[in-house]
């Protein structure tokens, strides 16, 4: 009998040990991010804070994308002297600028290009929020207007929403905008590839993260009048 809890005793002491060292590596992994490089948020924040979560599943898959590329985070562009927009991801490749926006929602959600504000619906709730394609669509004025470069097919919008969103009853037919779950975006890549449109050189994608980075470092009254001012609007 002894002989037996000894040994049930081992299995647990091996299964605790196990346990903490996947816990180990997992962390350490996380902290090899790119994501993790760029924001310094802790991995308790992160699995605590669902847009922060949803940004570093879209942050995983775009620094695994192939070839010469640049990603910057929370680029907070002057939209006039008193108020700033702020890009989610900004991803840039030979293929061009992909503004991309993070939703990391759940339930049905309606919405087309046209209307102002779209709905999550969850059971019998719903809530309205600003179109994502329109809000995207003023943070790529705001990069065209800051960083001065603007050619034929050169900006992609991408409004990435969380796996467990349903975005059937969104209807988006606008040139380089895609409205799409986060487990689509490889896919959405490839088919972009496959076109083969190449508008920039390493040189251009080197300069683009250049003009682009000084906006990167905010400081904490620009992040603070940001909020502000998206308040003020609701």
């Amino acid at each position: 009998m002894n002989e037996l809890m000894f040994i049930i005793f081992l299995i647990i002491v091996l299964f605790v040990l196990v346990l903490i060292i996947n816990i180990g590596i997992k962390s350490y992994s996380y902290k090899k991010s790119l994501y993790y490089s760029l924001t310094k948020t802790s991995k308790r924040k992160l699995l605590n804070d669902r847009g922060r979560l949803g940004e570093f599943q879209i942050m995983k898959l775009l620094e695994k994308q192939k070839g010469k590329h640049e990603i910057l985070m929370n680029i907070y562009l002057p939209v006039n002297t008193e108020t700033t927009t702020e890009c989610d991801i900004i991803f840039i490749n030979k293929y061009g600028i992909f503004v991309v926006e993070s939703k990391n929602l759940t339930g049905m959600i309606y919405g087309d290009a046209d209307v102002r504000y779209w709905t999550q619906e969850i059971g019998r709730k719903t809530h309205s929020f600003y179109s994502p394609v329109k809000q995207n669509k003023n943070h790529i004025k705001a990069v065209i207007k800051n960083i001065i470069i603007n050619k034929n097919d050169l900006y992609h919008s991408v409004i990435v929403f969380g796996s467990n969103a349903n975005i059937k009853k969104v209807k988006v037919k606008v040139d380089n905008t895609y409205v799409i779950n986060v487990s689509s975006l490889k896919k959405t890549f490839r088919k972009i590839k496959k076109r083969g449109n190449i508008v920039l050189n390493d040189y251009e994608i080197d300069e683009i993260k250049l003009r682009l980075l000084p906006y990167t470092n905010a400081s904490y009254f620009t992040k603070r009048d940001h909020i502000k001012n998206i308040k003020s609007k609701k």
